[in-house]
């Protein structure tokens, strides 16, 4: 009877630690898969336009304000559509996404609180992942205020 306790508990231990091993190598191999690094300040700066003939724009300040000009409601009833107007940003990250910009602010008629994350992938290129058009922006170059 003790052996076959012992044996149980051998092979609930293996069990258990290859459990656990696998939980880490999925974590390290997520950790390192994202191989973006984080933002800075000279990345998101400036002005930011959007392509392809549309006249949505950004405007990113370096004091964590910004305007928005056409950009894709954020708003959780739905709202108009597209926004345009002030609104305040900070650095963040989506699961699953490059890092960006959460950018908040609320409607004026109705003072809802709304945010929209405008994904940064590669230098001087940005999208809202809110776009159902899936326009892409560009930084132009040497812009900021």
């Amino acid at each position: 009877m003790g052996d076959d306790r012992r044996k149980l508990i051998s092979r609930f231990s293996l069990i258990a630690g290859v459990i656990a091993l696998a939980i880490v190598v999925s974590a390290l191999f997520f950790l390192l898969r994202s191989g973006n690094p984080p933002l800075a300040m000279g990345d998101v700066e400036g002005v930011w336009r959007a392509e392809g003939g549309e006249k949505a724009q950004v405007l990113i300040r370096m004091d964590g304000t910004a305007d928005l000009t056409d950009v894709p409601d954020g708003c959780p009833s739905g709202g108009a559509g597209y926004y345009s107007g002030p609104a305040n940003w900070a650095f963040d990250t989506v699961l699953d996404e490059s890092p960006g910009v959460r950018f908040s602010y609320e409607l004026p008629d109705t003072s809802e609180g709304c945010s929209v994350y405008f994904s940064v992938p590669r230098p001087g290129e940005a999208f809202f992942i809110e776009d159902r058009k899936e326009v892409n922006y560009v930084r132009d170059s040497g812009s900021s205020n």
